[in-house]
């Protein structure tokens, strides 16, 4: 196994403690690895990571800063390798307050 792949598991498992830090971290994910499709029907969020723990992490700050919205967990693959794509769809002007 690559030493990244070790790190980015041992950082995935440490979830911060106040809702700033989640914030910023969930932020600095989208920039990263994400996406923001804007319709007329509204706008989806979605984050495509290719380390299972990076996944849940994402998936887990998505709910605790978006409260009773439950973002969508998929296993997906691109060629030969494996990604998880967590999404929210329609998501609204708040949502996109707390990404920035």
């Amino acid at each position: 196994m690559a030493f990244s792949h070790r790190v980015k598991g041992e950082l995935a498992r440490i979830i911060p403690g106040s809702s700033c830090c989640q914030m910023t971290e969930l932020g600095t994910m989208l920039r990263l690895e994400g996406t923001v499709k804007a319709s007329n029907a509204g706008s989806e969020v979605e984050i495509a990571l290719s380390h299972p723990a990076a996944a849940r992490k994402v998936f887990l700050l998505f709910k605790h800063l978006l409260g009773e919205r439950t973002p969508d967990l998929k296993h997906v693959k691109r060629g030969t390798r494996r990604a998880y794509v967590v999404k929210i769809s329609g998501a609204t002007g708040a949502e996109h307050e707390i990404l920035r």
